[in-house]
């Protein structure tokens, strides 16, 4: 998930607070490039029950991931109007449109990523609205079910 990324970004950026959940074998070396890059701003949730909580308490979701599917947790954070800052690698983009749901840089990029946090911070409401209409017009429950019927139909029909 490259979360030495976030952390760099953070760093860069002297009032962010950073939450991470999760739990991994790289925790140790990320509390270590936190305490020293960012100081008392990095916070390690460890392993949470569910994201309900951590996307709530967020301002901004951040997934600095050097690759991904379509990750489930950008269409919570949209469900939840919440903007997203994310690395424009594999099917990202179909949830964070950039400028409507969140905002897109290139993976590996710590500067690129702090500044899109600060512009997403600045126009959290504007990007956590679009980020909310299109996860409901594309990604609800009810429109995928949907979907997926008319998919099954067509097949169905062949």
């Amino acid at each position: 998930k490259r979360v030495d990324v976030t952390i760099a970004a953070v760093a860069q950026q002297p009032d962010l607070v950073l939450a991470i959940a999760g739990e991994g074998s790289e925790r140790p070396a990320l509390e270590d490039q936190a305490r020293r890059s960012a100081p008392g701003r990095v916070h390690f949730l460890g392993a949470t029950d569910g994201s309900a909580e951590v996307l709530a308490a967020a301002d901004v979701l951040a997934l600095s991931s050097d690759s991904e599917g379509v990750p489930g947790i950008l269409i919570e954070a949209g469900l939840s109007g919440l903007p997203v800052v994310a690395t424009d690698v594999g099917w990202v983009s179909d949830v964070v449109r950039p400028d409507v749901s969140g905002l897109l840089v290139p993976p590996g990029e710590p500067e690129q990523f702090g500044a899109a946090l600060r512009k997403a911070l600045d126009e959290r409401e504007r990007l956590g609205g679009g980020g909310r209409a299109l996860c409901l017009a594309e990604f609800d429950m009810a429109v995928v079910s949907e979907n997926w019927h008319r998919l099954l139909a067509a097949v169905a029909r062949r």
